[in-house]
């Protein structure tokens, strides 16, 4: 007895490099809001280079501001992004985790 395809049978899946792959998201730690004035909360920073710019994102707020010195901001950072860091908006520090490794500090100020 041979075996005959179902005429039901599914059709077969797309290969996996056709598959749509999101981009990898940086885990950002819990505290993604102030709960106090002055709290350090959990951030996703970009740095936009042609603009000199940064780009803070914190659950669901944004800030686009420039950084007091963007070229040390940018080596401390080692890319462009997205790099988690932590972020006080009230003082306008950003902290990068490991900067100080890489850059030689790890606060950096940033204004509107």
């Amino acid at each position: 007895m041979s075996a005959r395809p179902l005429p039901h049978a599914l059709p077969a899946p797309a290969p996996r490099a056709l598959a749509f792959v999101p981009e990898p998201v940086v885990p950002v730690s819990a505290h993604s809001a102030p709960r106090f004035a002055n709290d350090w909360i959990g951030a996703t920073l970009r740095l936009c280079p042609e603009r000199r710019m940064v780009r803070i994102a914190a659950g669901t707020l944004e800030w686009l501001l420039a950084a007091a010195d963007f070229d040390a901001l940018a080596e401390a950072a080692g890319s462009l992004g997205p790099l988690a860091v932590e972020w006080n908006p009230d003082l306008g520090q950003v902290l990068v985790p490991g900067g100080h490794l890489r850059g030689g500090a790890s606060f950096f100020r940033l204004r509107a």
